[in-house]
């Protein structure tokens, strides 16, 4: 299943999603203070969730990095993403909502090139504007490499866990890995499917930058 949502569906179906993405972009909104009156003004509109549906004090604050050390650029497309779902499924989540942080409209989002985006627009053609996709794990390699290469300019598109008890917000990173929030008490959980799955896991200094060949 690849289901397209608007924003709000995203927000109303998943608490996590809802409280997460209100807390990230409050956090946006408190950093734009030191910014000109132009680039606040530009930037507001984009801040469509301020506030959540269903309020819960919890976020998440633990930090890490999930990493592929891949051999080139052809080993990272080709495996990425079925690792991924490996290691989803070692974590028992099902299925995953893909979306950005603040609020984008697809059409004019950069994807690597037109061929990926013609193919994201008619999987996400649903909604106009910027809505998000709730996928079944196993069809993450139909979608996640469409972002992948896409060139380093935000927003950056993120996977949110849909499975309440194991809340886990990924963001794919310019250099290709995932920057990843959750909570203290999955950690270790994290660590062993990672291990189990083939990929690196560990702070900033593990980011890697895929090779062209």
């Amino acid at each position: 299943m690849i289901k397209a949502l608007s924003r709000k569906e995203i927000f109303h179906e998943s608490v996590f999603v809802d409280n997460q993405v209100a807390f990230e972009q409050q956090a946006i909104l408190r950093t734009l203070a030191a910014d000109s009156n132009d680039e606040r003004d530009s930037m507001k509109p984009m801040l469509d969730h301020l506030n959540a549906f269903h309020p819960q004090s919890q976020t998440l604050q633990n930090f890490c990095v999930l990493a592929y050390d891949a051999l080139d650029k052809a080993d990272y497309n080709n495996n990425f993403a079925k690792l991924m779902v490996g290691l989803f499924t070692k974590l028992q989540i099902r299925e995953l909502y893909l979306l950005t942080v603040i609020k984008n409209d697809w059409d004019e989002y950069i994807f690597e090139n037109d061929e990926k985006k013609d193919l994201f627009l008619k999987i996400v053609s649903r909604h106009e504007g910027g809505g998000g996709l709730k996928i079944e794990v196993k069809h993450l390699p139909k979608v996640l490499p469409l972002f992948f290469h896409s060139p380093p300019d935000y927003p950056h598109v993120n996977l949110m866990s849909a499975e309440e008890d194991l809340p886990i917000n990924l963001l794919l990173c310019k250099d290709g890995n995932f920057h990843t929030l959750l909570n203290e008490r999955n950690e270790e959980q994290l660590r062993i499917a990672a291990d189990a799955t083939g990929l690196l896991i560990g702070d900033y200094e593990i980011c890697r930058v895929i090779k062209n060949s």
